[in-house]
C-alpha cells in the first residue's frame, strides 16, 4: 500500500470537489497533518481520508463544515471488528455548575447547588447530540433505548475498504 492519498483520490473516495476540499483546508475547518511543498503534491493519511468522507456524509445531511468538522475530529477504529460512527441525540448531559473557588468535585456530593446543560449551537430543543464509537453490535441496544434518538450511523470501515479499492486500482 502507498504512504497515503493524492488529491484526485481523496476527492474519488470522499465526494468533495477540489475546490470544496480546498476550502475546508482554507478557512480550517480540516487541517492536514502533511504541510505541502512548492512543486510537491499534498500527500493524505488514511486517517485524514476517512475523516474528509464522515465530514462530506454528514454535511449532505444538512450539518455545517465546521459541525461536521466537530463531530469526525476523533474518529478511531476497533482491532477485532468494524467501528460505527454514531450520532445520537437525547437528554442534555448535566454539568455540574461549581460555586466560585471550588474545583468542581464538590459539586457531585452538592447536587443542590443546580446543574447547567448545554446544548450544542444551534440546536433548539432541551436535547443534545451527542457522537459516540461503537461496534456494530452495539447498534439493536442504542436502538431500543427510549433516551436515544439515532440521527445517522456511518460505518467507518465501509470507508476504509472503499480507500483500499481505490489505491489497490492504481
Amino acid at each position: 500500500m502507498s504512504d497515503g492519498l493524492n488529491i484526485r483520490q481523496v476527492c474519488e473516495v470522499t465526494g468533495w470537489e477540489r475546490s470544496q476540499l480546498n476550502q475546508l483546508i482554507v478557512r480550517e475547518h480540516f487541517v492536514p497533518a502533511m504541510t505541502p511543498y512548492a512543486g510537491k503534491p499534498r500527500v493524505f493519511s488514511i486517517t485524514e481520508t476517512i475523516q474528509l468522507r464522515v465530514m462530506r456524509l454528514l454535511t449532505k445531511l444538512g450539518f455545517s463544515s465546521a459541525d461536521a468538522a466537530r463531530e469526525s475530529a476523533f474518529l478511531r477504529g476497533f482491532k477485532d471488528g468494524d467501528a460505527v460512527l454514531v450520532l445520537w441525540t437525547g437528554p442534555g448531559e448535566l454539568i455540574p455548575s461549581a460555586p466560585r473557588g471550588t474545583d468542581g468535585h464538590e459539586q457531585a456530593r452538592h447536587p443542590e447547588h443546580g446543574f447547567t446543560v448545554i446544548p450544542p449551537d444551534g440546536h433548539r430543543s432541551g436535547d443534545s447530540i451527542w457522537s459516540e464509537i461503537v461496534k456494530p453490535e452495539a447498534l439493536p441496544a442504542m436502538l431500543a433505548d427510549p433516551d436515544k434518538h439515532v440521527l445517522v450511523s456511518i460505518n467507518l470501515n465501509h470507508i476504509e475498504r472503499r480507500i483500499e479499492q481505490v489505491l489497490g486500482a492504481e
